[in-house]
């Protein structure tokens, strides 16, 4: 399964809520989604964040597109702070190192 960007799912969410297609009865094809994606829609299809409809059809499942776009926030700031703390505790540490007698 192809990973699903940050920036798309944001765009993906966007460009369905613009749509209306939230429920099973608004769904949009399938070739609507050339527009919204630059890549095939089956990793959204296989997160959840999509769902189908009618034959041929799908929806946003905003319940769960709310909680990948969280689950990617999480990671960024996650990994942003560990990229920021980890040379600060270490130059810390050699900076106590080099001033103790």
């Amino acid at each position: 399964m192809k990973p699903i960007g940050f920036p798309d799912a944001r765009r993906l969410r966007r460009a369905m809520r613009k749509a209306g297609a939230v429920d099973p009865d608004t769904a949009l094809p399938a070739s609507a989604f050339n527009e919204i994606l630059d890549s095939d829609i089956d990793p959204y299809v296989e997160a959840g964040m999509l769902r189908e409809g009618r034959s041929g059809t799908f929806y946003l499942h905003e319940p769960t597109a709310s909680v990948v776009i969280r689950k990617q926030t999480v990671i960024a700031v996650v990994f942003w702070f560990l990229v920021i703390i980890i040379p600060v505790v270490i130059l810390q540490l050699s900076t106590n190192r080099a001033t103790s007698p």
